[in-house]
């Protein structure tokens, strides 16, 4: 078979969107299909990262999104609240985290999805199929094909409705985890046992009053309760489902009113957006390509929601992936360098996962003497600051990382920069998505041999001398603490904004890009 198209992306969700979009803006002919006719225009995901929003930013949409997002000064801390009231932990928030942006924001999703949806439309290198229902995806040598037939609005086939098939080089499952590319695939899945059910809620207060905690939680043994903002205009709250109830109960609208009403929430001063009983998982699929099938999103990984990454790792999925697509689809790399997409990002997508049922742990119990071991080490914590462990650092697994690197394989750094006269951030002024060389002293692309400069062109890098009074000025001294906090003088950085390796000397930068060409098989 002779494919049609480069990529076939099942699954319009926020992370087969993206997906799409970055394929498609770098030329690449793009179909998206979805089986419903229309977003789902309930909110689910509510808090968005810095990191997300510098992958957005290489999507092209940041700038259409900030009316979609929420961002305060009360948004500086998460407070960690007894069920008696006392605030046992409060975690800051960082106004300018390592993307250069915000920490975290809240947002509605499905404003922030249609946001990506005009564009979309609008891209001469995406063909959008909704109301289409994958049947089957099989592949070859040469390509795969995916079988669709029309949907009904309930996302069934609908009768006698005749079937069509496309072609395209790859196919890349964003359909979520009951998903059937995953399922075709047949990779095994890593589930670490966890199957919490929590009712989500989500309001549009009518008035305007305090809120306490604004972002947070209250532990047991009483309900643990999670409250959040949930984009401009919005509120949520979890309920975690106590012993002896049922979930057709807890949903009922009473009883949604009934827990609200502890807190002040009324009909008379907030409407009901959504009411929902979900079951929060913690898995990851062990494999996330085969042959010219790939996944990426909740068809790879599901985590409860305590860090809110479930649509953060998605997203970072879409970046991995797509740089790597990109050039195979080039004919710069072949295709089995798509193996390293899984390494990296099922021990990345592991790390969070695991993080985040650890602080579910936390939250949970119910029992009188484990939470009131819990709130006194809480207590110890917050009142000896010294003694709380490091913040984790979440990191890609072996891929196209440098070995023994302890910097590599994290994510990089973005800050204000000025360059002959014009000023903002470095993918403002650069852009975002390619490989990056930055050195201290010295212009890097000077320091590379004809082997790697070739290489590197190839690759399509840049190389920037950044510093205080480099010709790249860094205007806030975020490179010039980068360099310092690595002891390096030269950083290699990859399209997704993680670190491929450092180097002690300007001159270390042309190893840098020979291993880097031979990690990837370069051809």
């Amino acid at each position: 078979m002779k494919p049609e198209l480069d990529v076939i992306v099942i699954g319009a969700g926020p992370v087969g969107l993206v997906t799409a979009l970055l394929l498609g803006r770098q030329g690449h002919r793009v179909a998206l299909v979805d089986k419903w006719h229309a977003p789902y225009p309930l909110p689910r995901a509510i808090g968005i990262g810095h990191e997300s929003l510098r992958i957005l930013h290489w999507a092209g949409t940041s700038e259409r999104l900030k009316s979609a997002l929420l961002w305060d000064e009360r948004l500086r801390q998460a407070e960690f609240v007894s069920s008696e009231g006392e605030v046992l932990s409060t975690v800051e928030m960082r106004t300018r985290a390592e993307s250069g942006y915000l920490e975290m924001q809240g947002f509605n999703q499905p404003d922030v999805e249609a946001l990506i949806e005009e564009q979309i439309a609008t891209h001469a290198c995406i063909q959008v199929l909704r109301g289409k229902l994958v049947l089957d995806v099989t592949q070859d040598s040469s390509c795969a094909q995916v079988t669709l037939v029309d949907a009904e609005a309930n996302g069934v086939a609908r009768p006698a409705a005749k079937q069509t098939t496309l072609t395209a080089k790859f196919v890349v499952g964003c359909d979520g985890a009951g998903g059937l590319v995953r399922r075709l695939m047949d990779v095994p899945v890593l589930d670490l046992g966890v199957a919490a059910d929590w009712l989500v809620v989500d309001i549009e207060p009518t008035t305007d009053r305090p809120w306490k905690p604004y972002l947070g939680q209250t532990l047991g043994p009483k309900r643990p309760v999670t409250f959040a903002p949930a984009g401009p205009g919005r509120r949520r709250f979890e309920f975690m489902l106590m012993p002896g109830e049922t979930k057709e109960g807890l949903a009922a609208e009473g009883s949604v009113w009934q827990l609200l009403g502890e807190y002040g929430v009324t009909p008379e001063n907030a409407r009901l957006t959504r009411h929902a009983i979900y079951t929060f998982r913690a898995l990851w699929a062990t494999q996330w390509r085969r042959g010219r099938l790939l996944i990426a999103g909740d068809a790879a990984h599901l985590t409860p929601p305590f860090l809110a990454q479930g649509l953060n790792a998605g997203l970072r999925d879409a970046a991995t992936l797509s740089w790597r697509l990109d050039f195979v689809l080039r004919g710069v790399l072949e295709p089995d360098t798509l193996d390293d997409y899984t390494r990296e990002r099922v021990d990345h997508a592991a790390q969070v996962v695991t993080q985040a049922v650890e602080v579910g742990r936390i939250i949970s119990p119910l029992d009188p003497q484990l939470c009131e071991e819990r709130d006194g080490m809480l207590r110890f914590l917050r009142d000896n600051p010294q003694a709380r462990p490091p913040q984790p650092v979440w990191r890609m697994g072996p891929g196209a990382v440098l070995k023994d690197d302890p910097h590599a394989a994290v994510l990089g750094r973005q800050g204000l920069v000025r360059r002959a006269g014009q000023e903002g951030r470095f993918d403002d002024i650069f852009g975002a998505g390619r490989f990056v060389l930055l050195a201290r002293h010295g212009d890097p692309l000077a320091a590379l041999s004809p082997a790697a400069r070739a290489c590197w062109h190839r690759l399509a890098g840049v190389a920037v001398q950044v510093g205080r009074q480099a010709p790249v000025e860094d205007l806030e001294g975020v490179y010039e603490e980068w360099f310092d906090e690595t002891g390096s003088e030269v950083i290699l950085v990859r399209p997704d904004f993680y670190v491929f390796g450092t180097g002690a000397s300007v001159k270390d930068a042309d190893s840098l890009v020979l291993q880097l060409a031979t990690r990837l098989g370069l051809q």
